[in-house]
């Protein structure tokens, strides 16, 4: 069973009560997880320029592919630890 330190979801701030850190397991863990790589942008983190998803190559472009978009989120979201089901998604109106 993976643990994680809680972050407050809007302040990304860790989360301290009564002096000590939370920590967080199951689909909270994940959840968490998913929102930090997808929030992780491609190039951001100097030990690795490889890492991370590439909004502004693929994503945030004029006139996106959007299959390549969705593979690319659907990608990034199944590389977490403890993502176990892909679900279909909703379609992107174009």
């Amino acid at each position: 069973m993976a643990y994680d330190l809680a972050m407050d979801i809007n302040e990304h701030d860790l989360i301290i009560r009564n002096g000590d850190l939370m920590l967080i397991d199951d689909a909270e863990r994940v959840a968490q997880q998913i929102k930090i790589t997808l929030c992780f942008w491609y190039g951001e983190w100097f030990l690795d320029r490889e890492d991370g998803t590439p909004y502004l190559e693929h994503i945030l472009v004029k006139n996106p592919n959007l299959s390549h978009v969705r593979q690319i989120v659907s990608e990034r979201i199944r590389s977490v630890e403890g993502v176990t089901a892909d679900r279909k998604s909703t379609r992107l109106n174009s």
